[in-house]
């Protein structure tokens, strides 16, 4: 029993304010066998979808939704699950009696698109927030408070809209004025979602911010080209290096920039 899911049966500018923020939601309609509701937060880059089953299929006892290789149960005919990739999802739902039998087993495509852009700058995964600014470009770290961490700029949480694109590109300017611990200028290279688990390669008190990003395989040079979906970009040195200013680009669906002042610091002194 296939099914193909269509996208843009009704899309609602009802924005639901609750205590996690507020949000656009999209619903998306299937053929008698599932409703999915696309939920796009204004405050964050998170994407959510909930899965409805429809009343119309047939009768059974408790139902799963699989899509990404995961299983999820199926509660009061609801299931849940977070989009990682846009345009059709392939995804299955299963059907089961109370002697927990198959009964049913339906497979097809989900096709869901982002409506909204989302777009932040962030010192770190906890650290200070910018939004873009089209205007100006937003200086992040001063000349006199320039950043010292090995393994971070800074990050992007990015959410990008259905048929837009947004390119990052990087300008490096050395500024050495004889305080640094190290000379050249500093180089940067870009980062996926999994560069929020560097901290695993290190046993406290060691810390990331330490060490230059070993896993060079992963990194990604600049200009970086994305399109539509949800991103956790990170901007991260290539080396040790003197006072030098980093300015990074965004063009695209908008435009403008964010700079700031780096340094690496000599922690070999520091006993660990």
């Amino acid at each position: 029993m296939p099914f193909r899911i269509i996208l843009t049966v009704l899309f609602l500018s009802t924005m639901l304010s609750t205590g996690c923020g507020e949000y656009i939601i999209e619903e998306i309609s299937m053929n008698k066998t599932l409703s999915v509701i696309v939920i796009e937060d204004k405050e964050t880059n998170i994407v959510m979808a909930e899965v409805i089953l429809s009343d119309k299929v047939q009768q059974y006892d408790h139902a799963e939704f699989l899509v990404y290789g995961i299983v999820s149960p199926f509660f009061d005919g609801r299931s849940y699950f977070t989009p990682e990739e846009f345009g059709e999802i392939p995804c299955e739902v299963v059907l089961y009696d109370d002697d927990d039998e198959e009964i049913e087993h339906i497979t097809g495509n989900i096709t869901a698109h982002l409506k909204t852009w989302y777009t932040e700058l962030k010192t770190d995964e906890n650290g200070d927030r910018f939004q873009f600014s089209e205007e100006e470009v937003v200086n992040i770290f001063s000349e006199d408070r320039a950043r010292g961490c090995d393994d971070i700029c800074w990050m992007y949480k990015l959410r990008i809209p259905e048929g837009k694109t947004l390119t990052l590109t990087s300008n490096i300017e050395p500024v050495g004025n004889g305080t640094s611990d190290f000379s050249g200028t500093l180089e940067v290279h870009a980062r996926r979602d999994e560069y929020a688990n560097r901290g695993d390669l290190y046993q406290y008190p060691d810390e990331p911010f330490r060490h230059i990003d070993i896993n060079t395989d992963l990194w990604e040079e600049l200009p970086l080209e994305l399109s539509e979906g949800v991103y956790n970009i990170y901007v991260c040195p290539n080396v040790r290096h003197d006072l030098s200013l980093l300015t990074v680009f965004y063009t695209g669906g908008i435009s403008g920039a964010h700079s700031g002042y780096f340094k690496s610091i000599d922690y070999s002194g520091s006993g660990v």
